[in-house]
């Protein structure tokens, strides 16, 4: 079956990744999930932590930690979870990849 629309094209393509569209879907999440933790979560920690510096400097006898402990650890765990679904979404596009365009090699060589 040789395409000759972009219609059909696109269509043996979604045909090709059948049994595969799990590894698409945890690719879309977990894409969106790195983005949402790296682009909204750790600018807004980074704004809380400006936002109560004032308060920390105006008394010298104030804790760090108390202050500034639990907004560096949320950074840092935002960071972790990130770099986490980063590798997860490199993993899922590698096994959809490579599944996917081994059934299109064998559609191909079907055809002949």
């Amino acid at each position: 079956m040789r395409p000759k629309t972009p219609r059909r094209t696109l269509l043996l393509y979604w045909k090709a990744t059948k049994g595969y569209r799990g590894w698409l879907s945890l690719h879309v999440l977990t894409v969106a999930l790195a983005t949402f933790f790296q682009n909204i979560v750790t600018p807004y920690l980074l704004a809380q932590g400006v936002r109560i510096m004032p308060d920390y400097l105006a008394n010298a006898g104030n804790n760090f930690s108390d202050f500034f402990g639990l907004t560096i650890t949320l950074y840092l765990g935002c960071q972790v979870g990130a770099w986490v679904f980063w590798r997860l979404s490199g993993w899922a596009v590698v096994v959809f990849e490579i599944g996917v365009m081994a059934k299109l090699d064998q559609a191909n060589f079907d055809h002949l």
